[in-house]
């Protein structure tokens, strides 16, 4: 397969640099992305790209015909992010459509933006595998060798299953309802997803999802990839507590949550706006949302660990008052609830030294979700020779994995993933499964727990390196307890699994 081609120029999406951060400009670049008025989402769905970005194009919203189309790390208000799926196959953003150049048909054609006319060239079908196929071609959507850097010009090529041709188009941003409990994920940047379009929200949705619980994610934002089954969220890249209470009533007036997951005060720190004074910022928009959604619980968390010394010590002493602050406003009557997220993670789970990496995303959404289910969720990795081991398989590393590698290859009769899991009492247990399946249908495993009968865990297909989330309910034995995932049907991988105890029944979700 060619080379990619050298990324195109790209004027909106380059950061402006931060005065007086010039010493940090990793965490400059990373969090301080712009701040300003939110607006919605635009009209039609992202298609999320290899690598975790977009499709694209070159030209900063101007699109006219021969514009390039490419790669670019999503963006949830660019309009030349946004497709609408036609009737007659065809795709379009900003009037015109996506175009093999020529109506072309040979593998490495590009692609472009043109006027939509109805060729065979502009039609595209989305397929299982997660591929979107050109019929009159034969071929699919394509990016040269694999790349991922922004500006990679995208082409057409033959259809093979790789990570090159994962393009899957995703749910329109407006309107996203499925009638289950309002859930606002609300704050800056690590809520919008930064780095991992979807953050945390896409395991805790698969969570969700896994128990059987009907939810809506509410906001005036909008984007992740397709196992995120609603994408709509109120996180703000760059925003600073003040900034988000500015809007925070009217976002809630405007959407009516049930429950709210706040997590803000990072742009403080990196910011250093008077982060002494973080704290009661934080009562006041505590008080602003309970005000104008008494009705609702909201779960407060404290801050990520943050690499830099001097932004975690910051961190530290704003992490040590969020407990206060929150249980004084509890004795107040008003419905806010800790939650102790920066234990949740380590600096090793950041991606820039502020940022969770994608395995950072998933503890995030375990530890909400252990809040959400008033039950500890513990984790244990498929990697960690302390308690799990694999025969006739493997343990490749995996960019998106909770700790960096997962058990793969599990691919044969006598193939399996052992974990010994020492159990606190005898009973019943939940566990999550954190499985990748990119097969295209679902595929199983045969769980055995101790000496009970073999039993089938289903996986979907969202495409290696997306990760799906299935419950399963457990009988364990205090004490030692032998967990074996062997061969099933096609094939699977496991990241990692957890454990929740029954907890008490919360109305969040």
């Amino acid at each position: 397969m060619p080379a990619p081609e050298p990324p195109l120029s790209r004027t909106r999406r380059r950061p402006p640099a931060a005065a007086g951060l010039a010493a940090l400009c990793l965490l400059g670049a990373a969090l301080l992305l712009g701040t300003g008025h939110a607006s919605a989402a635009p009209a039609g769905a992202t298609i999320a790209g290899p690598g975790n970005t977009c499709v694209d194009v070159s030209g900063d919203d101007v699109g006219g015909n021969g514009a390039p189309v490419q790669l670019w790390a999503c963006q949830p208000q660019a309009a030349d992010q946004h497709w609408t799926s036609n009737t007659d196959g065809s795709l379009e953003t900003l009037g015109r459509c996506l175009d093999i150049n020529g109506n072309g048909t040979a593998a490495g054609t590009q692609v472009e933006l043109w006027d939509c006319n109805g060729v065979g060239g502009q039609v595209w079908q989305q397929r299982s595998d997660g591929s979107l196929f050109n019929p009159q071609s034969g071929r699919c959507l394509d990016s040269p060798g694999g790349a991922t850097a922004d500006g990679t010009r995208l082409q057409i090529w033959d259809c093979n299953g790789t990570a090159a041709q994962q393009f899957r188009l995703g749910t329109p941003s407006a309107g996203e309802s499925n009638g289950g409990v309002r859930i606002m994920p609300l704050g800056d940047s690590i809520t919008d997803g930064f780095n991992v379009p979807g953050g945390y929200r896409a395991d805790l949705w698969q969570y969700l999802a896994a128990d059987g619980h009907t939810d809506d994610f509410v906001g005036s934002q909008s984007n992740g990839p397709a196992r995120l089954g609603d994408h709509d969220h109120e996180g703000h890249p760059g925003w600073r507590i003040d900034e988000i209470d500015a809007h925070a009533a009217d976002w809630v007036r405007a959407t009516s949550p049930r429950t709210i997951l706040l997590h803000i005060g990072t742009n403080d720190m990196v910011q250093n706006h008077d982060p002494a004074g973080a704290p009661a910022r934080l009562s006041t928009l505590l008080t602003h949302l309970t005000d104008a959604a008494p009705g609702a619980d909201v779960l407060v968390s404290d801050l990520i660990p943050l690499a830099d010394p001097v932004l975690e010590s910051r961190a530290e002493t704003y992490d040590a008052a969020v407990p206060g602050v929150v249980s004084a406003l509890a004795a107040q009557g008003r419905h806010v609830h800790f939650v102790p997220m920066h234990s949740a993670l380590t600096t090793a789970d950041l991606a820039d030294g502020v940022h969770p990496t994608a395995g950072g995303y998933s503890k995030m959404a375990a530890r909400w979700y252990s809040a959400l289910i008033s039950s500890p969720v513990t984790r244990w990795e498929a990697e960690n020779p302390a308690y799990a081991t694999v025969h006739d398989a493997d343990l490749p590393s995996s960019p998106t994995a909770s700790g960096g590698v997962k058990a793969g290859h599990i691919d044969n009769a006598d193939s399996y993933l052992q974990y010994a899991i020492t159990a606190p009492y005898t009973g019943a247990y939940r566990m999550y499964v954190r499985a990748g399946n990119g097969m295209g249908s679902v595929c199983t495993h045969l769980l055995t727990v101790d000496d009970a009968p073999a039993t089938t865990v289903a996986y979907p297909s969202y495409g290696w390196e997306e990760w799906s989330i299935t419950g399963v309910d457990v009988h364990l034995q205090q004490g030692a307890n032998t967990v074996r995932f062997a061969k099933g049907t096609c094939y699977a991988e496991i990241d990692a699994i957890d454990f929740a105890t029954l907890g008490a029944p919360t109305p969040w979700i």
